[in-house]
């Protein structure tokens, strides 16, 4: 499933006081749904995301926006990712989005969320890209998703192996797969002040396409703020659906995003509701899939006659049957016709 995430919170015609007035109401059962859905007993485990995209895109701000929002404290907490400090280590940096029950500031949020901190999703917050398409991304990249790669791995220790060994050697050095370490869902970021990384998205859509019988990931998109026109935030929007493939169905797929920003500090409604909507997506829980219940313990007499009653009603057995009667019949046949000419002589 694709989604895609726009950011209007800068556009020529932004939100009026009207308008967050009445997302007041919308916000207050959106949290509902999300500490529904978080609550389930069927959630065994949380969400692990990975935020994916060129440096600069915005991943830490979501990040910071997500844990604001559930805890109720105004300024950004985190330190955007840049430099190199990012790109050595792949870890679950921000265990149930970061938030610990003596992080929720808020009243209301204490007795919600502090309820579910332990079913929110794992972030990992991946060190960004160019906008490259290359084997050894690859390899990194197909590894990270598939639980290979064990939280705190040094990512360069990782890239100057495959350069001394070539890529394929992290087959050979790394663990099994943990299923607790594995991706189940991706945020892939965009700004819409970039242009479209067709070969980032390329190289992602290739890796995942080698695990589409695997436990269904989502790809989600999100497109950072920038202060653009309309007819250009449109445009990129536009551009960003056809990348990832929903060009057709954009409307039932777009979720406004707006993130807390050096500029943006106050409490946002608007905020607030691209925040719970991206969540309910997230934790919004799928079908329950039966195992099936084994079969009961079949005696010795039951299996012959299920062979038999197999052997009889398939179609190659009724053709063996009807050529036995056929040559039965022929060679009953041909006994009467020997028995007539042998009379005479018994007779004489």
């Amino acid at each position: 499933t694709n989604f895609v995430y726009q950011s209007y919170s800068n556009l020529d015609r932004g939100p009026t006081d009207s308008d967050d007035y009445n997302l007041h109401d919308e916000n207050e059962q959106l949290l509902e749904t999300v500490v529904r859905y978080s609550s389930l007993a069927t959630r065994k485990k949380p969400e692990t995301l990975l935020l994916f995209g060129l440096s600069g895109s915005g991943k830490t701000s979501i990040v910071n926006t997500i844990f604001n929002e559930l805890t109720g404290i105004p300024e950004s907490a985190l330190q955007a990712g840049s430099g190199s400090t990012q790109s050595k280590t792949l870890d679950f940096k921000y265990v149930n989005c970061g938030i610990l029950q003596e992080n929720i500031i808020d009243s209301d949020l204490q007795s919600k969320i502090g309820a579910i901190i332990g079913n929110l999703p794992n972030i990992i917050d991946c060190a960004g890209k160019g906008n490259v398409n290359d084997e050894q991304t690859k390899e990194i990249l197909r590894h990270t998703l598939t639980g290979r790669i064990p939280p705190g791995t040094s990512i360069a220790a990782l890239e100057e192996l495959q350069n001394k060994k070539g890529v394929g050697c992290l087959n050979v050095v790394l663990p099994p797969c943990n299923p607790e370490w594995a991706v189940t869902k991706i945020i892939f970021v965009q700004s819409a002040a970039d242009s479209i990384p067709e070969q980032l998205l390329d190289m992602l859509h290739d890796v995942l396409s080698e695990h589409d019988d695997q436990a269904g990931r989502d790809l989600y998109g999100s497109d950072q703020d920038a202060t653009i026109t309309a007819e250009d935030f449109q445009d990129k929007k536009d551009k960003l659906a056809t990348a990832l493939g929903i060009k057709n169905n954009v409307g039932d797929n777009c979720i406004p995003w707006a993130s807390y920003s050096d500029t943006v500090r106050m409490p946002s409604p608007k905020v607030q509701n691209s925040v719970l909507k991206l969540l309910r997506q997230i934790q919004c829980p799928k079908p329950v899939e039966h195992t099936g219940v084994p079969l009961p313990r079949i005696t010795l007499l039951q299996s012959w006659r299920l062979n038999l009653n197999a052997f009889f009603t398939t179609s190659s057995c009724r053709t063996y049957v009807l050529i036995f009667v056929i040559c039965t019949l022929v060679a009953a046949f041909l006994w009467l016709i020997a028995k007539v000419h042998e009379s005479p002589n018994t007779s004489s």
